[in-house]
């Protein structure tokens, strides 16, 4: 069948940069991306708005699009990567169920402190998670297990040297 690659971790992770460089220099663009944010960036930007105001208004219409996409990429056999902060056992197994049959590849993201997270976020115009939100984040989070369903966990500490290389190749076009 297919693959599914789920990301792992907190905001200003990485998860995203990541996501950018294996779909250009690894997957070649021919995988169907699963994000929530990329959802509500969509809706900020139709309705000149931030993403913070977006996420008030669209994020449960957003969620639905989301959860569409991932069924129609199954039934198509299309492979997925969910690039999310899917922090807890309960929210990995609600996306996981909805590929069965696949292969199922966790990417755990290094964990970062309250403050290196909010001084990473604050380059984000518009795109802020609260202090709280973060905290909360970080005290419900669970690390993935093999009893989840993941045939294979991705331990993602080097992920400072993938973004590099994928910066150095970004100009390259090899796909």
């Amino acid at each position: 069948m297919g693959v599914c690659h789920m990301l792992i971790g907190h905001p200003c992770s990485g998860k995203t940069t990541f996501r950018h460089a294996a779909l250009e220099i690894l997957l070649c663009n021919k995988i169907e991306v699963l994000s929530l944010d990329d959802q509500l960036e969509l809706r900020a930007f139709v309705h000149k708005t931030t993403y913070n105001e977006a996420f008030k208004t669209y994020s449960r219409f957003c969620e639905l699009i989301v959860t569409n996409n991932a069924k129609d990429a199954y039934r198509d056999g299309r492979d997925v990567m969910w690039d999310m902060t899917n922090l807890t056992a309960k929210s990995r197994a609600k996306k996981l169920r909805l590929f069965p049959g696949y292969d199922k590849i966790a990417y755990v993201f290094p964990r970062l402190d309250v403050e290196e997270i909010m001084t990473r976020q604050s380059s984000r115009v518009g795109k802020t998670v609260p202090k709280k939100v973060i905290e909360g984040m970080l005290a419900s989070y669970e690390p993935p297990t093999s009893g989840e369903g993941f045939d294979q966990i991705v331990y993602m500490e080097a992920i400072e040297a993938i973004i590099d290389s994928h910066k150095k190749r970004n100009s390259a076009g090899d796909c």
